[in-house]
């Protein structure tokens, strides 16, 4: 990289920038240590020494938890390489003062490494702030040249600025770990380290609009149109990020072209992939740009076969083959609604329409990549897939929905009026013909039948790699070999494999196997692979008599794995979850009495805590074509039917241990609710774990005698719950609800087995069973406020209580339960659930004396400030509005020292105060609280259902003020936002009805006419007694929940 020289007085001026940043920084740093620390600080002098410390500490650290960190620190390391780079390119040298650097996060990691999880959020905190910082070497390679000394000032005196705030970092975490550090450890779950460098992370985030900012106004600025181009195609965060934000895509299509050539393709080509070519060509007839009726046309094509017939891997060859074909391709995970919705939203991240930590509906998410099909489908000037710029009539893009099973999961995201091609895979013929489009009257549709003989013996010697020239004999053997499978792909390739593996040739095979239409069963697919899978397990049995016998058998950490595999989500499971669990956060939350769970050191065991086993037993299934890669190597997956057939060839006992070690490690995995603050921050994890919680259920289902010889699995629904109340938060009732319905019938097989036969559920006393179902409800009875239901879930919120109640006669009269001062917490916070429900239903002086006796309560805790918002709701709606002042402002300093300032928290704390000075006649204050808490919602959840009300209320509020073009914005956002989720018909009719009268005001007729019109439609789907309603959306109130009113 060229640096680039500037003038002397630059060069000056620069320096005392620099001087100055350095002098207060550091010495603030240095006056919070000791000369100790100090001196070790000073003792690493550069990058490479830094690098020597951390592999030292690898290397110390060898074996232990801490060695999974290591890893995920290397992408630090590897932009501080670049980083360095920089300094010396941008600076002329690496000054003297960037030392501390390099000393300060040595020590950092040194000290970080004594204390359990303390690494782990250092590497979490660093990482974090390298995705925050703008690309410095990017710039520096683009803007070379006398035009750009400005710039290059900028980029050098915002190199001195990070490290400082790298620095920054250091201080905070050197502070953390020495200061009372098992005090801060233990409550690292709720005010991790990153929550300490938030502030940081928020600066280095500043800094980075400021730079790109910069960047893109002088490439404009000196007329670079060639720059320009470049910044919009290789850098587009940087357009988005200088522009106004807009909610649709339509305004920002510059943007949107700098995305493009987009490609989403979770699996890498198949090296031996074989034939298909009528298929590929037939496929390629129908989906061709080129091929259309009209460039503007819409046309579908499906493959359909058996299973493991090769209808994934077609798609797959298709889109490498036709790779600079599409400007776009997107590949949809669709065998379930969960995964199709996941794999939307994280195309959405990729394309710049979703920001990486915004809260958004999957409805949202469907509505935003329709607006990006109609974009793509018009007429404009764009980056063709080779990366240079042409005038393209549409921009081409393929959309593949992978193994439909369900046509209806895939209905409401297919596009409908735009240019582009459409692929799906199924298995049934009728999907298949219903999906596709049709030509002369013919469906587009591929049959993906099995290989004819010819093509099935030369698929197999390619796998079993047998050289050429190729024997008669061995020819004879591969049609033998493939007549006994019933020519089957995913057969063969496994059989293939098998014998490559052993290093024998194919006669040698049918030495070993002399019968293989016997011994290789050719009834079915499945059962051929059944058998295939037979000799992997064969192999590894000692035989005295085939000494010299050549095997091919997977050791026992591979097995583990793959029958693990086959209880799990098909599309893949994430790497982590099998290398990332310890056996105290495998045990959290239970089992409540784990003595008595039957060996459960064997069922916590895992030997892929050690990522050489993993990484070995992960080779070992590559190389049998038993799993492959996916989502670019984060995921391992297996085929359905290599699913089916291990998870039937496993013993009961055997099935049952793998099952309640997969739940084990989904309890250590997926993130857990901390006091009640929401999960907004760790959605993305969530999201990946939540797919693989409905492949434990389905699995479950499907084996639930065997599962159960070992127990019932009781800890999977304290899994369920985590998840059920993600997807809540997600606005997703309809999926959370179905899994809580799951849950419920694990805890029914637990109490119904305890009362017929004693305890069958080892480990967990009949109290851990009777509190997973409080949980379970608790979660139902939330939606049920929220959406909300008839009577906003009361009767739920009291059989919650009534089961806590009476749990207290069972805790610890097994041995197991929970601390006496613990259940009368969750009494507690049962009673505060209840009150909100009451409220819900007019019974606000029940609620209010139910909250009131909980503040008397000395163990308030963390709940602290939802009782006192909660009783400022009631004093306000019982119009006691200066003693819901009072509550109101105790509730916001407790949310703001137990949350912080910009917590969800607070948002509820200004919302509740800015009705209560709405009512005191003071608008000009409410509307000021209420922009704050908008303010924060955006930030948090800029789509979620509560930012929606809080728009509305906003709308109502410049109503009253006679601000009805600003009232119009908000009440329009708002009605955006519900009519994409789950919310009930009824708030979104009330907010048409508001927006119907902003209208009437400024006598816009036939906006009104079209408000009420949509209106009424919503109405016939509320209730019979809605009709009475009227115009008036006050009185739709009783729709949306009591705190958001």
């Amino acid at each position: 990289m060229q640096g680039l020289a500037l003038s002397d007085t630059a060069g000056v001026h620069q320096d005392l920038r620099w001087k100055e940043l350095w002098q207060g920084t550091l010495t603030r740093f240095q006056a919070t240590l000791t000369d100790e620390q100090w001196q070790q600080i000073n003792t690493v002098k550069n990058l490479q020494e830094l690098i020597g410390q951390v592999e030292v500490l690898r290397k110390r650290y060898a074996g232990r938890f801490m060695s999974r960190c290591f890893g995920k620190l290397q992408p630090v390391l590897e932009w501080l390489r670049g980083f360095d780079h920089c300094v010396h390119s941008f600076l002329q040298a690496s000054p003297p003062e960037f030392v501390v650097l390099w000393g300060s996060l040595s020590f950092v990691l040194e000290i970080s490494t004594r204390y359990f999880s303390g690494l782990e959020q250092v590497v979490s905190a660093l990482d974090a702030a390298c995705r925050a910082i703008p690309q410095f070497q990017f710039y520096s390679s683009l803007f070379t040249g006398e035009h750009y000394i400005d710039l290059h000032a900028s980029l050098s005196t915002g190199l001195v600025e990070i490290s400082l705030e790298f620095i920054g970092i250091c201080q905070d975490a050197i502070a953390f770990f020495t200061r009372q550090p098992l005090w801060n450890l233990l409550i690292a779950a709720f005010r991790p380290l990153r929550s300490k460098t938030a502030p940081r992370l928020k600066r280095i985030e500043n800094l980075k609009r400021d730079v790109d900012q910069n960047a893109i106004l002088l490439a404009h600025h000196n007329s670079h149109q060639t720059l320009v181009e470049r910044l919009n195609y290789h850098h587009s965060e940087i357009v988005q990020q200088i522009k106004p934000r807009r909610q649709s895509p339509r305004q920002d299509r510059a943007m949107l072209l700098g995305r493009l050539p987009f490609r989403s393709i979770p699996l890498g080509q198949n090296p031996k992939f074989f034939g298909r070519e009528e298929e590929l060509e037939r496929l390629w007839r129908f989906l061709a740009p080129e091929a259309r009726a009209s460039p503007s046309a819409l046309v579908r094509s499906a493959c359909h076969g058996l299973a493991g017939s090769g209808k994934t891997q077609l798609a797959l060859e298709f889109s490498y083959r036709h790779f600079e074909d599409f400007d776009a391709i997107l590949w949809i995970a669709a065998e379930t609604q969960l995964r199709v919705e996941e794999s939307f939203k994280d195309i959405a991240r990729k394309l710049g329409l979703i920001t990486e930590d915004s809260v958004q509906h999957p409805g949202r998410v469907k509505d935003l990549m329709k607006e990006w099909f109609a974009q793509m489908s018009r007429g404009t000037r764009g980056i063709a897939a080779t990366g240079t710029t042409k005038d393209n009539p549409v921009v081409k893009w393929l959309l593949i929905f992978d193994n439909v099973e369900d046509e209806a999961v895939i209905e409401a995201y297919q596009p409908q009026t735009c240019s582009g091609a459409v692929l799906v895979t199924c298995r049934s013929p009728e999907t298949a013909n219903r999906l596709s489009s049709r030509q002369n009257g013919t469906p587009c549709s591929v049959d993906v039948e099995v290989f004819d003989a010819n093509s099935a013996s030369q698929f197999l010697l390619s796998a079993a790699n047998i050289a050429s020239p190729v024997s008669p004999r061995e020819e004879d053997a591969a049609l033998l070999i493939a007549k006994s499978v019933g020519n089957h792909p995913l057969a063969l390739d496994l059989i293939g494999n098998y014998i490559w593996r052993c290093g024998m040739t194919l006669q040698r095979f049918l030495q070993q196997y002399p019968t293989p239409e016997r011994d290789i069963l050719f009834h079915s697919s499945e059962s051929s692979i059944a058998n295939l899978w037979a000799m992997y397990l064969d192999d590894n049995k000692p035989n005295d008599n085939e000494i010299n016998t050549p095997r091919a058998g997977l050791d026992e950490n591979a097995r583990l794995l793959i029958q693990m595999l086959a209880l799990l989500d098909s599309d893949g499971a994430p790497l982590s979850l099998f290398t990332a669990n310890t056996r105290s956060e495998m045990l959290l939350e239970g089992p409540d009495l784990p003595d008595e769970f039957p060996r459960l050191d064997d069922v916590l065991h895992t030997p892929f805590n050690n990522h050489m086993n993993f990484d070995q037993s992960r080779g070992s299934l590559f190389g049998s074509a038993l799993a492959r890669v996916g989502n670019e190597g984060k995921l391992i997956r297996c085929h359905r039917l290599v699913q089916i057939v291990v998870a039937r060839s496993m013993t009961a006992h055997k099935l049952s241990v793998l099952f309640h070690k997969l739940v084990f490690f989904l309890n250590a995995s997926f993130p857990r609710q901390a006091d009640g603050r929401p999960l907004h921050g760790q959605w993305d994890r969530c999201g990946e774990l939540a797919s693989q919680v409905q492949a434990l259920l389905a699995s479950y289902k499907l084996y639930q005698d065997a599962i159960c010889t070992y127990g019932v699995p009781l800890l999977l629904c304290e899994v369920i719950c985590r998840c059920a109340w993600y997807l809540y938060e997600k606005g997703q009732y309809n999926v959370a609800l179905d899994m809580i319905a799951d849950g419920m019938s694990v805890c029914d097989a637990a109490l119904a087995s305890t009362n017929l036969h004693g305890n069958n559920h080892p480990g967990y006393s009949v109290w851990f069973t009777k509190d997973m179902a409080s949980h379970l409800i608790n979660v139902q009875a939330t939606i049920a406020r929220e959406r909300p239901d008839s009577d906003h879930g009361l009767g739920l919120a009291q059989q919650v209580l009534d089961i806590r109640v009476a749990g207290k006669a069972f805790n610890g009269s097994e041995g197991g339960g929970i601390p006496v001062v613990e259940e009368e917490r969750w009494i507690a916070a049962a009673r505060g659930n209840l009150a909100v429900s009451l409220m819900g239903v007019n019974r606000t002086e029940e609620a209010l004396y139910i909250l009131l006796e909980l503040l008397k309560r000395k163990d308030t805790g963390m709940n602290e400030d939802i009782y006192l918002s909660n009783a400022a709701l009631c004093l306000s709606m019982l119009n006691r509005l200066e003693d819901a002042v009072s509550h109101i402002a105790r509730a916001m300093e407790s949310a703001r020292r137990l949350r912080g300032e910009d917590s969800a928290q607070m948002a509820v704390c200004l919302f509740y105060l800015s009705s209560i000075e709405s009512k005191r006649g003071d608008l000009a204050a409410a509307e000021t609280h209420l922009k704050r808490c908008l303010q924060l919602r955006k930030q948090l959840m800029p789509h979620h259902h509560h930012t929606a009300f809080t728009h509305y209320k906003l709308g109502i509020l410049l109503q009253k003020t006679g601000n009805y073009r600003e009232s119009i914005d908000h009440l329009t956002e708002a009605h955006e936002i519900l009519s994409t989720g789950e919310s009930h018909p009824g708030a979104v009719c009330r907010t048409l009805l508001a927006l119907a009268i902003s209208y009437q005001h400024l006598d816009e007729r036939s906006n009104v006419e079209a408000c009420r019109t949509v209106a009424e439609r919503l109405r016939a789907r509320i209730r019979d007694d809605a009709w009475d309603l009227g115009l008036d959306p006050a009185k739709y109130d009783r729709f949306v929940t009591v705190g958001l009113r």
